[in-house]
């Protein structure tokens, strides 16, 4: 009867979505998401450690960019306070971020340092216009979004082992033994997606890895095929 109903109405498939009930009775979620057309506009996963500067990176780029620039920045869904500090982004409490995931809301979504984090779906339809489009990304999570998004390009955010400490010293938010533990997993193996990786050292002047940044906002997608 509900299937009855919707022929009165066109709606376009965009996508297969699998899904999976973690629980008897449990709110069902999204496992992979796999699109119907190719996105036509580019997509930036940024990633980064923290300390590496990553959301000031792309601060410093986007108030740079020319009017008119057709480059859009996902706005990040978080079970974090909005006055925790960094990336301004929507606070949700975690119970109301599981019912997002379960209804579909997010394209992208993973879980790090204690938190959630969410990518909208309007990132979908602004890439079909053809936008650029920039998410500010967790690096555990890239090889799940290259496999959503096969056409991503990553771009990494980097510092030395010893410039990144001397940073997470200067925030004073954690002990000795807690940044050690963090500079540890920068050096750790980590599997990356065979997509097309663009690296910025950012152990210097902000405005040197700013314009980098920003010349790739305002790049023309490369011509070149993947690599590792």
């Amino acid at each position: 009867m509900q299937l009855a109903a919707l022929r009165a109405h066109p709606f376009v498939f965009d996508a297969i979505s699998l899904f999976e009930e973690p629980a008897p009775a449990a709110p069902l979620r999204v496992v992979h998401r796999g699109l119907l057309s190719a996105a036509e506009g580019r997509l930036l996963y940024v990633i980064g450690p923290s300390g590496a500067g990553k959301d000031s990176v792309i601060g410093y780029a986007r108030g740079q960019l020319p009017a008119g620039a057709r480059v859009r920045f996902a706005h990040r869904v978080i079970t974090r306070a909005s006055a925790a500090g960094g990336e301004e982004h929507s606070a949700v409490t975690p119970q109301e971020f599981v019912l997002r995931e379960a209804r579909s809301e997010f394209v992208m979504a993973w879980r790090a340092n204690g938190h959630a984090y969410g990518i909208g779906r309007e990132v979908l339809a602004w890439l079909a216009a053809g936008d650029t489009v920039v998410v500010n990304g967790s690096r555990a999570y890239a090889a799940q979004a290259a496999a959503l998004l096969p056409s991503m390009e990553m771009v990494s955010i980097e510092v030395r082992p010893e410039t990144l400490r001397a940073r997470l010293q200067l925030r004073a938010r954690e002990s000795a033994d807690a940044i050690e533990s963090r500079l540890a997993r920068l050096v750790r193996e980590w599997c990356a997606p065979r997509c097309t990786i663009h690296r910025i050292h950012n152990d210097g002047e902000l405005a040197h890895a700013g314009t980098r940044m920003l010349a790739l906002l305002l790049a023309l997608p490369p011509v070149a095929g993947p690599r590792d």
